[in-house]
């Protein structure tokens, strides 16, 4: 029998936070861990979570985050009921796996915590379209890639752990290391996040 996915869900909205239950109560394979509304809760809890759920508005919200990301294996998503730009900017900088809109379905919301679980990284695309904008990524010329550069930053973009990519490409996980490294340079990017943002926002058609 496979375990169940463990949420800790951390809000300070009793309304939005009682919906997050519900939505992860009648998922199959996750389950609710722990339910709070404080960064104190949150410390409590995380080693008890697989993914914790994070509002931004909780009081030092990016601070607990970075306890949680150094001291427990627990994954952190931010699950917003708004967007600060500086948050996310921050949010992303310290290398959290997910950072999402309260606009989600709860089947949107289940299947982004699959995902992160398994190893992959999100940013809603409407907000990697709000952080970058159109002059960031469509009307900078982009850099020639090469091939095994543009498959690496094609997977990448789709979520994919560098594990994961060396297993298409038949490559060692060093080596999908190394291409990164030196695509994230030349991309203007620093992290597997921002590159997701930046593809996305690259590829959102341009409004005439």
């Amino acid at each position: 029998m496979v375990d169940n996915i463990r949420i800790g869900i951390i809000d300070v909205y009793p309304l939005f936070r009682e919906g997050v239950v519900q939505a992860v109560s009648r998922a199959d394979s996750l389950a609710v861990a722990a339910v709070g509304s404080t960064a104190e809760d949150a410390r409590r809890i995380a080693w008890r979570c697989d993914v914790l759920l994070l509002e931004p508005a909780v009081p030092g919200s990016l601070v607990v985050a970075k306890e949680v990301l150094d001291n427990t294996d627990a994954k952190v998503v931010f699950l917003s009921a708004s967007v600060d730009e500086e948050h996310v900017r921050d949010a992303l900088h310290l290398g959290v796996h997910g950072y999402i809109i309260k606009e989600v379905t709860g089947t949107e919301l289940v299947s982004t915590l699959r995902m992160v679980h398994s190893g992959a990284r999100h940013i809603a695309s409407d907000l990697a379209w709000r952080l970058l904008g159109p002059s960031d990524a469509i009307l900078k010329p982009a850099p020639r890639l090469g091939v095994r550069e543009q498959q690496v930053l094609d997977h990448t973009s789709k979520g994919l752990t560098n594990e994961q990519v060396a297993g298409l490409l038949g490559l060692s996980v060093s080596t999908i290391k190394r291409y990164k490294t030196r695509l994230f340079r030349r991309i203007g990017v620093r992290n597997r996040l921002e590159a997701m943002a930046k593809v996305g926002t690259a590829r959102k058609p341009r409004l005439t």
